[in-house]
């Protein structure tokens, strides 16, 4: 609930205090997301990232997504998930690091420090980005060969260290994590996350634990049911970051085995829209969690996701909220849509804006109580 009601009064405050400006776009194309905290925001993390269908291989039972990572950061992805592995063709363990989902014998994405180029150039052309890794360690690549592969590609400039945590904060009320405003204004606009093991966190002052930073939701087994599981999964101590597991995904026989969590693309459609909002406001309900912040998906590129997150961080001035809101507010509030269409007809674009942005966040702190 904390996070809705400071998102709210964040909206009033920025909106009375420069409607009458023409003020420059600082973070994420606006003004409104410096003043929230990073934990504040919703951001679509896509899994496996680079585990693109293949044109020569359209069949592949593990590909993830159907666009590269540059069309993702293109689309508005800002947090991608990376499995490491070491080189296949080498024939020592001086290998550099290689990107392979979910073993070497299926998705090759090609070297770490290709794929973390691609993000270098994101940053240094998109200055009021912030853009977060997932660096997935089972097999426990050495700390010097990450520290290699991210000089190479000239990131360690951006990495956000975990001395800034307590540094950069300046909320009283609990958070950790600093503003957005912040963490571009110092530049530090790359936080990255070991996920699995712990091998890399203690031993860089710029990789940060997943296994302690983030509240990690109990997978479904059966996604499209909409009967989600939102238990914590793994939380060593308290923990200022959520992520939920948000699949289009399928069961299928692998190796004479059963196996849940396969990526099926024909279930992108239904999960990439309105479901991935109810996901996010059933669970946020159920097990009273902050917010949050981080939507694991298969098939970016599919559905409306980029239009449901902007409604949810309250981003983009220009998006039509009432196309935004979903159908099932129809069945739940017609009185409110007979006062959306009211506003719309009898209202400037500007004021239409104002009343919808607060309608629509003032619908979602009604889901706290």
């Amino acid at each position: 609930m904390r996070g809705i009601i400071k998102r709210l009064i964040y909206f009033l405050f920025i909106l009375y205090t420069n409607s009458n400006e023409n003020t420059d776009v600082e973070c994420f194309g606006s003004k409104l997301a410096c003043e929230y905290n990073y934990s504040d925001m919703t951001f679509t993390k896509t899994r496996a990232s680079f585990a693109v269908i293949s044109n020569k291989d359209k069949n592949s039972i593990f590909a993830t997504q159907i666009l590269s990572i540059k069309e993702q950061l293109e689309g508005g992805v800002h947090a991608f998930h990376l499995t490491l592995h070491r080189d296949p063709k080498a024939t020592d363990l001086k290998s550099k690091p290689f990107l392979c989902y979910p073993d070497c014998t299926q998705i090759r994405g090609g070297y770490l420090v290709d794929t973390l180029n691609i993000f270098y150039s994101w940053l240094n052309s998109h200055p009021s980005v912030i853009l977060t890794i997932f660096l997935d360690n089972t097999f426990l690549i050495p700390a010097q060969d990450i520290i290699d592969a991210f000089s190479k590609a000239k990131l360690l400039q951006y990495t956000f260290p975990k001395f800034l945590l307590n540094t950069l904060s300046e909320d009283e009320s609990g958070y950790k994590w600093p503003k957005i405003g912040k963490m571009i204004e110092t530049d530090k606009r790359l936080v990255v996350f070991e996920e699995v093991s712990d091998s890399l966190a203690p031993k860089l002052a710029w990789v940060h634990s997943a296994s302690t930073e983030i509240l990690k939701i109990e997978k479904t087994a059966d996604y499209l049911s909409g009967e989600w599981k939102c238990n914590p999964w793994r939380a060593d101590g308290f923990n200022y970051l959520v992520e939920i597991s948000h699949y289009a995904n399928a069961t299928a026989i692998v190796n004479n085995t059963l196996t849940d969590d396969i990526p099926n693309f024909e279930n992108a459609a239904y999960m990439n829209s309105e479901q991935y909002y109810k996901h996010i406001l059933f669970c946020k309900h159920s097990v009273s969690i902050n917010w949050v912040n981080f939507m694991l998906v298969d098939f970016f590129g599919v559905g409306d996701i980029p239009e449901i997150n902007n409604g949810l961080n309250s981003l983009n001035s220009t998006l039509n909220y009432f196309d935004f809101l979903p159908d099932f507010y129809e069945n739940k509030a017609p009185l409110l849509q007979n006062f959306v269409k009211y506003i719309k007809s009898r209202s400037s674009k500007k004021h239409y804006n104002f009343f919808l942005n607060f309608l629509l966040l003032s619908f979602c702190l009604c889901f706290t109580f």
